[in-house]
């Protein structure tokens, strides 16, 4: 009967330690439960963060009370960020001060959460630069002799500032802003007034960058018509697109 008995007793005790061990797994959401700040005497609990919804973004910022308002220069989706590092709101005072007429440009990673109150928000995770709007910005006034070439395979964006000189400068964004390429491209064949033009030049690993314009109607996926085609292909991939010419060309 003893030895019965502590039997028992011993199954009773690898089930319940079962069952705890069963359960914190459970409860066990993310390796990091830290407290981050949403705004004045507001916290919440960083939980069910996946890797995937880290994001990059790039776009122009203004400020409403406590949130970040950053149209994503690409896509012109908003995304409502909290300054989780506390540095970009004094900074975004200190540039309107010195550029009262100028724009914000921001990029940074951001990481989404979800608040029962609010619905989903971002964080912001890690801030790359937050300057004065301007023409070398990612989305800068684009100039008036710029080649502007876009499609949507994911979404990219090429400008290239057109003038007689063989090599011109150009900035080009891809998978919607997680990734950019600028420098200068050069002026293999062709010109605005004898299509196909084509552009070629090469990344910092000596990969080929081909641009190619051609006289082809094109629709974009607004329903916006161009005469002209782009295709860019760069590392064994093409991307096709509507491109638009310098008016003063035209």
């Amino acid at each position: 009967m003893r030895i019965l008995f502590l039997s028992a007793i011993l199954i009773f005790t690898l089930a319940q330690c079962k069952n705890e061990s069963s359960h914190s797994t459970k409860e066990t959401v993310s390796s990091d439960s830290t407290p981050i700040p949403t705004g004045p005497g507001k916290a919440i609990v960083q939980r069910d963060i996946l890797s995937n919804e880290f994001k990059t973004i790039r776009g122009v910022m203004t400020l409403d009370f406590d949130t970040i308002i950053i149209k994503e220069c690409n896509t012109n989706i908003l995304y409502k960020v909290v300054d989780t590092l506390n540095r970009i709101e004094p900074t975004f005072k200190s540039i309107h001060s010195q550029y009262p007429s100028s724009r914000v440009y921001g990029e940074m990673e951001i990481v989404k959460s979800r608040d029962a109150n609010s619905g989903n928000f971002y964080f912001v995770h890690k801030l790359i630069t937050l300057n004065q709007l301007t023409e070398k910005s990612h989305c800068g006034p684009v100039s008036t002799n710029a080649i502007i070439g876009q499609g949507n395979e994911p979404g990219w964006r090429i400008e290239i500032v057109y003038s007689d000189n063989p090599v011109l400068p150009y900035n080009l964004v891809m998978d919607y802003g997680q990734s950019k390429m600028s420098g200068s491209i050069k002026k293999v064949s062709g010109n605005l007034h004898s299509l196909p033009l084509v552009f070629e030049a090469k990344d910092g690993d000596g990969k080929l960058l081909q641009v190619t314009i051609k006289k082809s109607s094109c629709t974009d996926d607004a329903g916006n018509q161009f005469n002209e085609s782009i295709s860019v292909t760069y590392l064994d991939k093409k991307f096709n697109g509507c491109a638009k010419l310098p008016l003063s060309t035209k």
